[in-house]
């Protein structure tokens, strides 16, 4: 089995300075778990002004709808530090909508036989939600490996 990428979300921070990520993986070798030390990834360094440009187009946080759910684009989490609970993205048919953020991420599996079980499914596909979350208005589609957002919070 080959695994191609794996991402696992950690505290965002939104002061200033110089960060860096990097990482253990444990694979079970039928016999007990190998661990590895993965790569330290490039310095990026966050200064104010991100935060400072949200600011000035007047976004401090997601926008809430009627169930109390915060929606809108996912490329704010890094400075907002949460994804909104319905992420816009663009179903398989061009529709305009959102996908909730927990079905972008499985759970966390409890043995090794979930974890090769989650790594061999392949495609999937989603329901891609109206703005209230409740209404059904297409599908989108979660390539194995990746995931793609819209990063213009253009729907309302």
């Amino acid at each position: 089995m080959d695994l191609i990428g794996f991402n696992v979300l950690t505290k965002n921070y939104t002061t200033a300075g110089d960060y860096y990520s990097c990482g253990q993986v444990r694979l079970y070798n039928d016999d007990g778990y190998n661990t590895y030390t993965t790569y330290k990834s490039p310095i990026v360094t966050l200064g104010s002004t991100k935060s400072s440009l949200l600011k000035s187009k007047g976004i401090s946080n997601y926008k809430y709808q009627i169930y109390g759910e915060t929606y809108g684009s996912a490329i704010y989490a890094e400075i907002l530090g949460k994804e909104p609970d319905l992420i816009a993205a663009i179903g398989i048919d061009g529709t305009y909508g959102y996908v909730r953020s927990s079905d972008l991420t499985p759970p966390a599996p409890r043995t090794p036989e979930e974890a090769v079980a989650q790594n061999n499914v392949g495609d999937k596909l989603i329901p891609l939600y109206d703005k209230d979350g409740r209404t059904v208005i297409g599908q989108f589609r979660i390539i194995a490996g990746q995931v793609e957002y819209i990063t213009d919070d253009t729907i309302d």
